[in-house]
Formats: C-alpha cells, sequence, structure tokens
C-alpha cells in the first residue's frame, strides 16, 4: 500500500517537502479566515506569505470561496450576535 500511495506516507519532520512543495489552497481555508480570532487569521496569513511563491489557487477554489464568503461572516456575525444576547 505504501509503494501505491506513498504520498500519504511521508516523513512531515523533513525540511524537503515544506521547502519545495507546491501548496494548493482549499475554500474553507481562506473562509476560515473569517471564522478564526484575529490573532490566528494573521498568523495563518503570515505563513501563506511566507510560501507565496508556492502557493496555488485554482479558479475554482477562488470561485467557491466568492460564493460563500458572505454567508460565513454572516454565520460569523449571527453567531457573536446569539452569545451576546
Amino acid at each position: 500500500m505504501k509503494s501505491i500511495f506513498k504520498e500519504f506516507y511521508f516523513d512531515n519532520k523533513s525540511s524537503d517537502i515544506w521547502i519545495n512543495s507546491v501548496v494548493i489552497l482549499d475554500a474553507n481555508v481562506l473562509l476560515n479566515l473569517y471564522r478564526y480570532s484575529k490573532e490566528t487569521s494573521k498568523k495563518l496569513l503570515s505563513l501563506l506569505k511566507k510560501s507565496q511563491e508556492r502557493l496555488w489557487l485554482p479558479h475554482q477554489i477562488a470561485l467557491e470561496f466568492h460564493l460563500n464568503r458572505t454567508n460565513v461572516i454572516l454565520d460569523q456575525q449571527t453567531s457573536y450576535e446569539k452569545i451576546e444576547s
């Protein structure tokens, strides 16, 4: 199995994978920026900036982000309002 699915079996302590891999973002990674605390969002954005030369944002992911962005923001606002009341 390991030889067939070797991408699932890697040494995550090896710096090679973190230096040479292309990072492909998912819409939820970006949408979570609205769900996280400001501090956590800043840390994530900082990590993404460090990897910006290796980031890839497929069109479909950008489309999903824009289609869901408003709903995520409204959900967060509603959650805060429920907590306050």
